[in-house]
Parts: structure tokens; sequence; C-alpha cells
């Protein structure tokens, strides 16, 4: 563990590489991102709800007999299906709470790669915040982000997330 946060650490100071230029570049994008995802999304729909109040961050599904998956799954892999999809992402970026906002964070390594980065180097790399997580089949609340985080630089979170929805 000490050796994610120490990889961490060690990518989030590397956005002082990445110029001054660039994160204003990108803080005009999550403007434009956002004004342009209120046009084009349903707030009212029940996928993006889900995830704007999700209840849980979890990648797998599991239970007794492996059927059962979370409800953010699902919604998860509708959304990301949605011709709309990145609109709906950067929205939940933005509003969701914290679990939420890693699904979006999910389906932006696949839509928005750049911004994917932008965004863990900017909002999630020193973060303090805590998140309600289901490892497995064990349900841990108030997990520190921060824990997690180093897996979100490799894609493991994301690459999970995608392969538990392609079943």
């Amino acid at each position: 563990m000490r050796r994610e946060i120490i990889i961490a650490l060690l990518l989030c100071s590397m956005i002082l590489l990445v110029g001054s230029a660039k994160i204003s570049a990108f803080n005009e994008k999550a403007h434009e991102n956002s004004a342009y995802a209120v046009i084009t999304i349903d707030e009212t729909d029940q996928d993006y709800l889900t995830l704007k109040n999700a209840r849980v961050f979890a990648v797998s599904g599991v239970s007794d007999g492996g059927k059962i998956i979370p409800e953010e799954i699902h919604a998860f892999a509708r959304l990301f299906e949605n011709e709309n999809a990145v609109d709906y992402f950067y929205k939940l970026e933005l509003e969701a709470n914290n679990q939420g906002k890693l699904y979006a964070l999910c389906g932006l390594f696949y839509l928005d790669y750049d911004y994917y980065m932008y965004l863990l180097y900017t909002q999630y790399c020193l973060t303090d915040e805590m998140i309600t997580y289901a490892g497995g089949c064990i349900l841990l609340e108030n997990w520190p982000i921060s824990e997690l985080i180093a897996d979100f630089y490799n894609g493991f979170w994301p690459g999970m997330l995608k392969k538990c929805i392609a079943n």
C-alpha cells in the first residue's frame, strides 16, 4: 500500500510538467463540457440518477451465486452505450457524489483519456475524500479514494468495470 501511495504522489508531481497553458485549456474544456452536457443529456434518466447518487463503487458483481450485480454497474453499462455517454460522464464527474465520480472517471478513461488524466492529476491524486467501496463481496464504508487512485492511473479500475459489463 505504501508503494501505491508513493507512486500516486510521484504521478501527481508530474502535473508540474504539463504546464499552465494545458491546465488552462482543460479548465476551459471542463466549462464547455458541462455546458454542452446540459443540452445533450436527460437529467431525469434513471441510469444517470443512479450513478449521480451511487451507493457504492464496485467494479464486479459478487453474490452467493455470482449473479447479483450492484445497480450502479448496470447503470454504468447502459450509460456507456448511450450515444451521449461522454456528456453523461462529464456531467457526473462534476455533480455526482464521490462513488458516482469514480464511475464517471471509468467512463472517461475510454471516452476522453486526456481529460481523464487531467482530472486524476488535478482533482484526485491528493484527495482525502471517502467512499463506500465494494471489494469483492466485502463492503467498506469510509474508504479513502486515495487508496484506489494508483490503480486508476494504470487503468485497472476502468478495465475491471468494462470487463464486468461485457459479461
